[in-house]
């Protein structure tokens, strides 16, 4: 079906035409769907023509990174709904796509279960395209996240000011340290190796000279299928957990700075993590770091190292300690 439909686009983008280009897929005796182009914009499309009598819901009206999706009457019985490419450069992506739909458009019964069965594939392939696309950020990215965001949820289950323990994270931002609180910080490091070595950043990240207090969290976590939490579980148990509208709009608009608009938070479900356990860490005098202090030029910066805290267990503390240096 790839290949026909390949065909199919390249011989229509082969005559340039003002007009809509279209020719029908045979699947069946009761679905109407055409392969296309969009006249002069020369835009792929696929279409499926449908009763009016089959309600088209706003829910499966959309547009992702590259596509657009919708539904246009073609005459007084007739609706068409349109799917087509926005961004050539996904051409190859959006072939499989539309393969996709058409290999299971061909396995269903009755014209009530188009839309519903192209609504699934939509919310499968939007997720591929937004990782295609880099709108999906890496699994280390995630994993990183998704340690901020456990620790700010322990803190808020633990402090009545919600608005305050919010203002802290500033990991959202790309600050040196993921927590701040006048001149406390708190930096979070999030691992699935069995080991404990942390990568650091640059030589600023763990420099606690202009600070008071610096703790270091390692968060050590398996990543499954049907573990504790998602990013997008624990994302909504935060939002729960604030419970105030202006609170919330705050906290999706770090999640946005972050990475994750909220229109894409739901796609951050497909990983699971299950927490293996979390060691405390106060840097102080003696703690091996990297910082401005000891490099041996003002030349050099962003200086990326890692540390093995095995070697680290005499700046181990409590959980409580490190909670109460920011509240």
């Amino acid at each position: 079906m790839k290949r026909k439909i390949d065909t199919i686009w390249k011989k229509q983008e082969s005559f340039v035409s003002k007009e809509v280009q279209r020719e029908k897929i045979k699947l069946n005796d009761f679905i109407e769907c055409y392969i296309g182009l969009i006249g002069i914009s020369g835009a792929r499309m696929f279409q499926v023509e449908l009763s009016k009598e089959i309600e088209i819901h706003k829910n499966y009206i959309n547009r992702f990174k590259g596509v657009e999706i919708q539904a246009l009457p073609r005459n007084s019985d007739v609706n068409e709904f349109i799917i087509f490419l926005k961004d050539k450069d996904l051409s190859d992506i959006f072939t499989l796509f539309i393969t996709d739909i058409l290999d299971h458009l061909s396995l269903i019964n009755s014209t009530e279960d188009i839309l519903l069965n192209i609504s699934y594939r939509v919310r499968y392939w939007k997720r591929l395209f937004a990782r295609y696309t880099g709108e999906i950020l890496s699994n280390e990215r995630q994993r990183g996240l998704f340690g901020e965001l456990y620790f700010l949820k322990k803190i808020l289950e633990v402090h009545e000011n919600k608005r305050d323990i919010l203002e802290t994270w500033c990991g959202a931002y790309g600050a040196n340290q993921d927590f701040i609180c006048n001149r406390n910080a708190i930096e979070v490091k999030t691992t699935k190796s069995s080991g404990f070595i942390v990568h650091i950043s640059n030589e600023l990240q763990l420099d606690y000279s202009t600070l008071n207090i610096l703790s270091l969290v390692l968060i050590r976590v398996n990543e499954t299928r049907g573990g504790q939490f998602t990013l997008c579980e624990l994302i909504i148990k935060i939002i729960e957990e604030l419970n105030e509208g202006f609170l919330i709009d705050e906290f999706k608009n770090k999640i946005s700075e972050a990475g994750i608009p909220e229109d894409m938070i739901e796609y951050y479900d497909y990983i699971s993590y299950s927490i293996r356990n979390c060691n405390y860490y106060r840097v102080s005098e003696g703690f091996p770091i990297v910082s401005r202090q000891n490099l041996m030029s003002n030349s050099i910066s962003n200086v990326k190292y890692e540390i093995n805290l095995v070697s680290c267990e005499d700046f181990l503390c409590e959980e409580d300690l490190v909670i109460n240096s920011i509240l």
